[in-house]
């Protein structure tokens, strides 16, 4: 639109007396709006896009009131006098929720005749998201009166934004008609919206405009107030644009950056977020889980074979009951290539018959949608061989590392060009590693034969931080090695194989808190620092030395525990009606970590099992209907779990007892102490055995705990802790049978029966103690165990000669009876 500035007339001039004369005498500025057209420079250069013309009073800057508009369709004038109007009386939206969908229904007349021949077209913006796919609306045209709805148009076609309905039965002048589209996502952000954001059209066979709705053939007192739902709340992304004209960039053949699920609150239960259409997320799906922090992370990836350009992109979650869907995201699919290395920045050099250090290759900062292989090409294979020649980039694991090894013929100072090639299907979406020396250097101290020495020490450190470890280490005897190594619970009984497997793929577990990983060094003292420790935690650093010759140093050990947070383990007894069974006990922990605020596996009952996770390793039940709680200090620098627990129990009471209802039949609580941050000592214990029977008992603690027995047939491996406590052997496989006891100090010794067995058997009784702590960072003793054999039965045999004999004073015994009797 524009603005014109119309001269007063002379006072003399005689007027009409016209509502519209005595504002144009009042009033010297007005709004011209030019309606119905794409951009300024094309009015009236195509007769068949028609536009209209409306004056409208503009008083003050936040004023619009409209003088002239659509009362009448003659105070319109068009471009084109054979172009009709859709005069638009009345919409309706089944739905005002934002990001609901809706049915939107438009009841209208028209100025002209639509014919059979014609097409009734709806035109979507990109509010409502038709252009790329979001919505695929079904709509018809029928008679106002018609309740049954029949349908006045045949098959709809959908073309971009457009939605053609081709006309069955003709539209008459004058008539009321209603146009009803189901399937509409309404728009992602609150606020009033016009109707005639969405254009109602008619067209003829050749496409030229019959008639056409613009913003002054609606009724003026429209608006549509889009809300969000009550007791909802609106998710949304950082590192995703809802903006269509500025969408994300996101390369094919890869995923995206970080990006950031919002929710604006702490989870109330767990769920889970997808993606719909050609799109896949990092991880897949991305778990919310209650309590945790509101803010869970993932990548967006597509693969090479999709086209290049604009997309509109819809996720899904499966929570119903608090949160509305996400927005709607666009993203701007390219080309661009990012790098897949970190090669290193200058020559790399290996003694004559030594391996150089790994060289790694990494697509960590965006992984390939699918497997990418980069290959390492030596130019003069008579000096240097690699392992292996190709590796694989997944998503899973976007980085690899490859290790050239010198050949026994290679003379000191020889050099070769080392250049890496892509491939795969996604191979464009990455620059190939960048090209660097290969060094034949001389081994002057004759350290071929050398086996290098390692020494782990640990050092005082700072309280502070507490999630966090400093390892340092010394080198000794080579002058270059790589050390491999590995942090965990206690109790993992790491190998040097294993070490150098774990440690070459940078591999984590959060079940042992394992994290594992390797160090390029030299001679002398170094370190390394580990991250993402538990507060106040028993952990064991386990790691060798690999020198350039192959040549391994003796595996070495160090125990340490990470500074606290403030926070401590502590135990709530729950008094219940009855003992709470399984699924009772499920709803209770739910909604108290909800209310606690807290992750579900902070808020662990003595069974071992929380909400929606864990499982239930103890079975006994608390005859006093008491059921203990434990709750587990939080996995930041400053405890907000157990710090000021009792006072927020309190705090929470009310709503902990209007969210259960009755059903449960929670009554009360008390704080039952704190759990002890280190191992009991476990003394005694016994085994006594039958033909199918192993009774272990006499074991007593020194505090309360968990005493965790397995026993096994198969595997004389001693498993670890954690095994144990999960009912695994060494191998991972099942114990033959597996039992806990809660051990509460004081009380006599307990004993554990294992029936069933096979006679005559050899089993292997693993037996360990843990702290009253159920969670995860539990801490054990280390693992023995006992070698037993069931009993084998007592030979009762009964031969034939015996029968026989028995048989024969039978025949004499009996006559001899019956004759005297």
């Amino acid at each position: 639109f524009f603005f014109l500035m119309i001269r007063r007339p002379p006072r003399s001039t005689q007027s009409r007396s016209s509502a519209a004369s005595d504002v144009y005498k009042r009033q010297s500025n007005f709004l011209v709006k030019v309606l119905g057209v794409v951009s300024s420079d094309r009015i009236g250069t195509n007769p068949l896009e028609p536009f209209f013309i409306s004056i409208t009073q503009s008083a003050t800057a936040d004023t619009d009131k409209t003088v002239i508009y659509a009362g009448t369709v003659n105070d319109i004038q068009g471009s084109n006098a054979s172009v009709g109007l859709i005069h638009v009386s009345l919409v309706q939206v089944s739905s005002t929720d934002v990001r609901a969908v809706a049915t939107y229904t438009w009841s209208f007349t028209l100025t002209s005749d639509a014919s059979t021949t014609s097409t009734f077209q709806i035109i979507f913006p990109f509010t409502w998201g038709l252009t790329s796919g979001i919505i695929s609306p079904t709509c018809k045209v029928y008679d106002w009166s018609d309740v049954g709805k029949t349908g006045l148009t045949g098959t709809q076609v959908i073309a971009g934004p457009y939605v053609n309905l081709p006309l069955s039965s003709a539209l008459s002048k004058n008539g009321l008609f209603n146009v009803e589209c189901s399937g509409i996502l309404n728009p992602d952000i609150g606020g009033s919206y016009r109707p005639d954001d969405i254009q109602l059209r008619v067209v003829d066979s050749t496409n030229n405009v019959v008639a056409i709705s613009v913003e002054q053939t609606h009724n003026v007192d429209f608006g549509i107030a889009f809300t969000v739902r009550a007791g909802f709340t609106t998710p949304g992304f950082v590192g995703l644009s809802i903006d269509p004209s500025s969408p994300t960039q996101l390369c094919r053949g890869q995923f995206s950056d970080l990006i950031t699920f919002l929710l604006g609150e702490t989870p109330s239960r767990n769920f889970q977020l997808s993606v719909n259409g050609q799109w896949s997320l990092l991880p897949s799906p991305v778990n919310i889980t209650i309590g945790q922090p509101s803010e869970p992370t993932f990548r967006l990836g597509v693969s090479s074979s999709v086209p290049l350009g604009r997309y509109a992109v819809t996720f899904t979650h499966s929570e119903g009951t608090r949160y509305l869907q996400p927005p709607v995201v666009w993203v701007q699919v390219t080309s661009n290539t990012t790098s897949s290395s970190r090669t290193p920045s200058g020559d790399v050099s290996a003694l004559v018959g030594a391996t150089t250090i790994p060289i790694i290759i990494d697509a960590s900062a965006n992984p390939p949608f699918s497997e990418v292989t980069v290959t390492a090409v030596v130019e003069s294979p008579n000096l240097f061989a690699v392992t292996p020649s190709t590796v694989s980039l997944t998503p899973a694991k976007p980085f690899a590392s490859f290790v050239f090894r010198t050949l026994s013929s290679a003379t000191a100072g020889s050099t070769s060009k080392i250049s890496y090639t892509v491939g795969g299907a996604n191979k464009d979406a990455y620059v190939a590693p960048r090209t660097h020396n290969l060094a034949v250097a001389a081994d002057a101290a004759n350290q071929a034969q050398i086996i290098p020495t390692l020494t782990v020490v640990e050092k005082p450190t700072d309280a502070r931080p507490a999630t966090s470890k400093t390892v340092y280490f010394t080198l000794d005897k080579v002058d270059a090695a790589t050390v491999y190594w590995c942090v965990s619970f206690p109790g993992q009984n790491f190998t040097s194989p294993q070490l150098f497997a774990f440690g070459s793929i940078l591999r984590t577990d959060d079940v042992t808190q394992m994290q594992c990983g390797q160090v390029q060094t030299t001679k002398g003292e170094k370190s390394f620092t580990i991250s993402s420790l538990k507060p106040a935690t028993r952990y064991e650093v386990t790691a060798f030395v690999n020198s350039q010759f192959n040549q391994n140093s003796s595996v070495s050990i160090i125990g340490f525990q990470t500074s606290g947070n403030g926070g401590i383990v502590t135990r709530v007894l729950f008094q219940f009606a009855t003992y709470p069974t399984t699924a009772v006990r499920q709803t209770f922990l739910c909604e108290l970590t909800k209310q606690i605020v807290a992750p579900a596996a902070k808020v662990v009952s003595i069974h071992g099992d929380f909400c929606g996770g864990g499982f239930a390793f103890y079975t006994q039940n608390n005859a006093s209907n008491g059921l203990s709680v434990f709750f587990i200090p939080s996995d930041t620098e400053i405890d907000t779990i157990t710090t000021g627990l009792e006072s927020r129990l309190n705090a929470i009471r009310a709503n902990l007892n209007s969210s259960l209802g009755s059903t449960v039949g929670w009554q009360s609580f008390f704080m039952d102490g704190t759990v002890p941050a280190w191992a009991p000592a476990i003394s005694g214990g016994s085994a006594t055995v039958g033909l199918n029977s192993i009774v272990y008992s006499g074991v007593i603690l020194n505090q309360t705990g968990y005493i965790f027995v397995g026993l096994d047939s198969t595997n004389v491996d001693k498993p670890s802790a954690i095994q144990i406590k999960k009912g695994l052997n060494a191998a991972g496989g099942s114990l033959n049978q597996f039992g806990v006891y809660y051990y509460v100090q004081g009380n006599a010794s307990f004993s554990l029966n294992f029936e069933k067995l096979t006679e005559n058997t050899t089993y292997t009784i693993f037996y360990t103690a843990s702290n009253a702590n159920p969670g995860q960072t539990g801490v054990f003793t280390s693992v023995s165990s006992i070698t037993v054999a069931t009993l084998t039965p007592v030979s009762n045999n009964v031969t034939t000669s015996s029968i026989t004999l028995l048989c024969s004073l039978a025949l004499i015994i009996y006559p001899l009876l019956a004759y005297l009797g």
